[in-house]
């Protein structure tokens, strides 16, 4: 039996951050929307710190979840408002 691979990527296709109908975020998308680093979210899942789902063998968020997740987590402040203060420090994402 020949040794099956898949087919290559196209150039300049598949690339970039992925995310459904802007709900089923991947961990760089994530990454970019809440702070932190890819490395940091896919440890964070690792971990059960955050909500995550595994979809098709890939490592999925949903923007809800997160959402509501940090809503509970951070009371009496909203992601908009955290996200503010780091902008206003000066401080990088």
């Amino acid at each position: 039996m020949a040794n099956r691979r898949p087919p290559k990527k196209l150039a300049g296709k598949c690339t970039g951050r992925r995310q459904l109908a802007g709900q089923i975020l991947d961990a760089r998308t994530a990454a970019s929307l809440f702070g932190g680093t890819e490395r940091l979210w896919y440890s964070r899942a690792a971990r059960g710190i955050v909500p995550f789902r595994k979809w098709g063998g890939r490592l999925v968020f949903l923007r809800s979840e997160l959402e509501e997740f940090f809503a509970e987590t951070l009371p009496g402040v909203t992601l908009a408002e955290a996200k503010a203060n780091i902008a206003a420090r000066g401080w990088t994402e």
